[in-house]
This record gives structure tokens, C-alpha cells and sequence, in this order.
């Protein structure tokens, strides 16, 4: 049931992603219809540009909320756009041009970031679940913070910048091709920092949020006062959606080794998955060039990064469903020692390893 709190919080938590979609489209479209635009030397071709460029357009799209969530409309809209936005390059006045290569690098980027978007997707049973709305109501709320932006933008901009600097005051006088390796290293660089920057605001929220206010991620609004009965079941005092006593329970490390063991079965369907997305991608591109087109090696090696992406995303959904798995069990089985919990006792939901205190949540069939 969708109450106007419900609303009124998804239309917060989209709003960021919304304004960051528009810009992050205007300046695309900017780019690729730019007349007579000639792109500086770079360790990154054109190629790549569009491969990246419409991944993180179709990511974005995804995190507006706009369109539904199971991600095939978004790719959709998203593969539309792409085939629209090379078609209009061809607009007389502009002196651009429409290249099928950039089409198709255009699609991949598409399907790369579909494949993502299907490998991070919530997955596993209930205690799972619990655990992965925990981390997107904190990604959700860290969102809301302009702070978090502006960190986000000085982590992963300062390096570039940095590294600009150097290379147009340097001993080389700015020449291209002498600051390959820095202008790579800088970006290198500016990922890492983003990441860390996000990875540490998460960690953060998440603890503010188990610490303060123990808020329900339907609405943000605080459960503190909200009663659950032996099941661990209650309801949300503002929206009254259905939260679970364990939803704000911290997960312990999973060990390697017990990772490893569970991803057997999930490696080779991830494995089966990328052969049958690789082949599909090769029978279109057959199907769709023309005999006489000659590939570029620019297109190759941009095609090559797409299908190490793709494989990057199958091999990330491997793992997180032997570690779905893993937290699925945790009241069967300890997720830190492995002890025998049948027997294990459950207070409202929420007990411990009588071996090594690692707590567990046991969910019941009380959610109705």
C-alpha cells in the first residue's frame, strides 16, 4: 500500500538523481552535437567516450525513479535515446556525422550498464533483503545530502585536476602525448576516491541510522516507538509499512572461503549467462553492418572493454548471490563460526551464537 509519506520520501530520495539525470543529458547531447568538434589526444578514444557515456546515462535514468524498476523499460528508453542522439548528428549544419560504430558502441554501453543494474539488483529471501534495504535507504539518504555531493565531486574531481595542472605547467609544456600515463592515473585515482568517499558514507549512515532513529525505509520516518511481537514484526508509527526488528542489524564479514565454496553453482550459470549475452551482441552486430564496413580498431578495443564490463557485472552477481545465500541461513547457520543454530533462541526476531556472539535474524512467516 502506498501512502503519501511512502510518496512524499520517493520523490525526496529520486529529486537528486533527477537533477544529476538532466544536467548529466544536457551535456551529453551538448557533446555529441557540437558542430565541428575534434577531440584532443587522449588515452581514451571516442569509442570509449560513447561506451561510458551511455552506461552512465542508462545507470542514471535507472536512479530517477521515472520508469519502472525491473530495468528493461529504462534500457529500452535508453537504447532509443542512443539511436536517436547518433541519427541526429547527421543534421546538415552541425558538420558531424552518423557512424554505425558509435551506434552500436552506444548500445553496449546500454547493455553493460543493464548487466550492472541486474548483478546489484536485490536478490536472496527475506534476511537478505533486510540486509540490502539497509544499504539503499543509507546510499538513499547519503543522496539527500548536499555534502555528500560535493565530497563526491572534490574526491573524484581533485586528481583531474591536478593532474591538468601538471600536465599544462609541467616540464612538457602541456603536450598530450606526454601525460598519457598521468591523464590515466588521474582518473584512476578520482575513482578510487569516489568510491572510498561513498563506501565510507554508507558505513557511516548505516551506523547513524541503527544508533538514532531506527528509520523505516518506506517513509524515513523513525520507528523508535513502533511494538513487535515475538516474530520481530511491527508496523511503521508514521506510514504503517511492515518493518522488521532485524532490519537494522548490523552483518558480520563473510569468510572468503565459505564465499567461495557457495559461488560454485552461481559461477557457471554467471559464466552461461555471458556466453548467450556475448553471442546475442555478435549475431546483432552481424545481422545490422552493412558487408562492406570495416571496424576500426578504436570500435575493437571499445567492444572489448563492454564485454569485460559484462563479465565484470556476471561475476559481481555470482558473488552476491553465494553471499545471499550465506546471510539467507544465518539462523541455521552462524555466518561468522558456522555453529548449528536450529536450536538457537530468537527474541523478536533477533538472537545470538551461544559460540561466538555473532547475531543472527530469524524471520517468520508473520508478515501478514
Amino acid at each position: 500500500m502506498v501512502t503519501p509519506e511512502n510518496a512524499q520520501w520517493a520523490r525526496r530520495v529520486a529529486k537528486p538523481w533527477r537533477v544529476v539525470f538532466v544536467i548529466y543529458t544536457v551535456a551529453l547531447v551538448t557533446g555529441t552535437h557540437w558542430p565541428k568538434l575534434n577531440l584532443p589526444d587522449a588515452p581514451v578514444t571516442d569509442k570509449q567516450i560513447h561506451l561510458f557515456a551511455f552506461g552512465g546515462l542508462t545507470v542514471l535514468l535507472w536512479s530517477t525513479r521515472w520508469l519502472p524498476a525491473g530495468g528493461w523499460l529504462v534500457g529500452l528508453a535508453a537504447a532509443v535515446f542512443g539511436v536517436l542522439d547518433e541519427i541526429t548528428q547527421a543534421i546538415p549544419g552541425l558538420h558531424r556525422h552518423a557512424s554505425i560504430e558509435d551506434l552500436l558502441i552506444n548500445e553496449l554501453g546500454v547493455v553493460t550498464a543493464l548487466a550492472w543494474i541486474w548483478a546489484l539488483r536485490p536478490i536472496g529471501g527475506p534476511p537478505n533483503r533486510l540486509r540490502l534495504a539497509y544499504r539503499s535507504f543509507a546510499l538513499s539518504e547519503l543522496a539527500l545530502r548536499p555534502s555528500a555531493w560535493v565530497s563526491l565531486v572534490l574526491g573524484a574531481g581533485l586528481p583531474a585536476i591536478v593532474v591538468g595542472a601538471w600536465l599544462l605547467l609541467g616540464p612538457d609544456g602541456g603536450e598530450p602525448s606526454s601525460g598519457g600515463s598521468l591523464w590515466l592515473a588521474g582518473v584512476v585515482l578520482g575513482a578510487v576516491g569516489a568510491a572510498f568517499l561513498i563506501v565510507t558514507g554508507l558505513r557511516r549512515r548505516r551506523e547513524a541510522a541503527r544508533r538514532d532513529d531506527r528509520p523505516c525505509f518506506a517513509c524515513g520516518g523513525s520507528c523508535r516507538g513502533a511494538s513487535f511481537d515475538q516474530g520481530g514484526w511491527g508496523r511503521c508509527p508514521t506510514c504503517g509499512a511492515v518493518v522488521h526488528r532485524g532490519q537494522w542489524t548490523a552483518a558480520p564479514r563473510l569468510r572468503p572461503l565459505w564465499l567461495v565454496q557457495a559461488m560454485g553453482l552461481a559461477a557457471r550459470e554467471a559464466l552461461i549467462r555471458l556466453v548467450i549475452m556475448l553471442v546475442a551482441f555478435w549475431v546483432g552486430v552481424v545481422v545490422i553492418l552493412p558487408d562492406d564496413l570495416t571496424i576500426t580498431p578504436n570500435t575493437v578495443f571499445a567492444a572489448a572493454l563492454g564485454g569485460i564490463a559484462l563479465a565484470g557485472a556476471l561475476a559481481v552477481g555470482a558473488y552476491r548471490s553465494a553471499e545471499a545465500q550465506l546471510h539467507d541461513e544465518q539462523a541455521v547457520r552462524c555466518r561468522r563460526c558456522r555453529n548449528d543454530l536450529h536450536v538457537a533462541p530468537a527474541e523478536q526476531g533477533i538472537g545470538r551464537c551461544d559460540e561466538c556472539e555473532c547475531p543472527f535474524v530469524r524471520v517468520s512467516d508473520g508478515s501478514d
